[in-house]
């Protein structure tokens, strides 16, 4: 992999730059959740790389299968002993957090020692507070566009030290998009839709179901989230008094068969940055239909169709959908779309090259 990323003059150099680095990831959480999961999908290739990398994060499923991965564990999210610890262990050039809080405190202590610290900002955050204490990093990778201009235009960071770098490559693409299912062309047969997330305030799975309750009205549905969350008991009472017919079925590693069992991916979201799970859909060629606030990249042709203002009706929000998924042709047509344009997008080595570049500029500096 190091040969697609540097011409052969300086390939050897390269090599011995690479074999020095020392990268220790910082994690906020071990779970299942699209930060997390490009966090892995970046350290995954570093390791392919031959960086040596670490990661101090809580005990959690997303490092159940990391194999001989060097972890430092913390009794929750990572405090300022705890990541000291780690970085005197481990002895890094460089720190990468992925979280606000966790690249304020693992910069304080790389501060300490000389060691530089970059961040990634995957969220566009819905207020502005503790802006002084926000984004002050040596490199910000933003997962897109719009989170890029928050933290340049909200928090006062400085551009040059901003770089877009999209989550998509942290999706594997579907060789061949599966297509519509026989679903959409027998009207007594249920769709299928699908929710992913935590059952928090930002996704909003109270919506979620109130939106599918009103969709079930128009023609039959079944529905069902994937996640956890301290909304999880309201949701399932509101699905009762609302006669919406969603299972909750709690945390699945299996999202891409999850997806290909479906007819769409449904968002909800008050905020995002560029999510996740919006980039699996489309690397499996599902549709997404979701609120503004969810940030989902749909290809502009398709936006009409699939996108709605945030204070669209759940009632509107539930009739677009029907409109949309009762034209299967039109359907198969957007899934070929969405699918073409994630695999176009899916390039690790161009996508996270930037960042090796960082590393290695960063490192050579010395103490900071």
């Amino acid at each position: 992999m190091v040969n697609r990323l540097m011409t052969s003059d300086v390939q050897d150099d390269a090599r011995g730059e690479i074999s020095r680095l020392r990268v220790l990831h910082v994690l906020d959480s071990s779970g299942l959740g699209g930060a997390q999961r490009v966090a892995m999908t970046l350290v995954e290739w570093l390791r392919d790389l031959g960086v040596d990398t670490a990661v101090v994060a809580p005990d959690g499923a997303i490092l159940d299968g990391a194999g001989d991965l060097r972890q430092f564990p913390s009794k929750g999210r990572p405090g300022f002993g705890e990541i000291s610890a780690a970085i005197d262990a481990f002895r890094p050039t460089v720190l990468h957090a992925h979280q606000r809080r966790e690249a304020l405190v693992a910069g304080i202590a790389g501060r300490m020692r000389g060691i530089p610290t970059v961040e990634h900002a995957h969220t566009v955050l819905p207020g502005h507070r503790h802006r002084g204490l926000s984004f002050r990093s040596r490199r910000i990778y933003a997962v897109s566009p719009d989170v890029a201009r928050m933290v340049v235009d909200d928090y006062r960071a400085s551009a040059e030290r901003v770089r877009v770098i999209p989550n998509i490559g942290a999706v594997p693409v579907a060789t061949e998009a599966p297509g519509p299912s026989y679903r959409l062309v027998l009207p007594d047969v249920p769709w299928e839709i699908l929710g992913i997330g935590r059952m928090t305030e930002q996704k909003n799975p109270l919506r979620f179901v109130s939106v599918v309750a009103r969709l079930n009205r128009i023609r039959p549905v079944h529905a069902r989230w994937i996640g956890e969350g301290p909304l999880l008991s309201p949701a399932r009472r509101l699905a009762a008094v609302l006669g919406a017919p969603v299972d909750f079925v709690g945390r699945s590693v299996q999202i891409a068969e999850e997806l290909d069992g479906v007819d769409a991916l449904l968002m909800t979201s008050e905020w995002e940055g560029l999510p996740l799970a919006a980039l699996e859909a489309y690397a499996r060629g599902r549709v997404v239909f979701a609120t503004e606030s969810s940030r989902v990249p749909a290809p502009e042709a398709l936006r009409a169709r699939y996108i709605v203002d945030d204070g669209t009706t759940d009632e509107d929000f539930a009739r677009r959908i029907a409109d949309t998924l009762s034209v299967a042709d039109g359907v198969a047509s957007d899934s070929v779309a969405v699918h073409a344009d994630a695999a176009r997008r899916a390039d690790l080595d161009g996508l996270f090259a930037p960042i090796l570049a960082d590393y290695r500029d960063l490192s050579s500096r010395g103490r900071v």
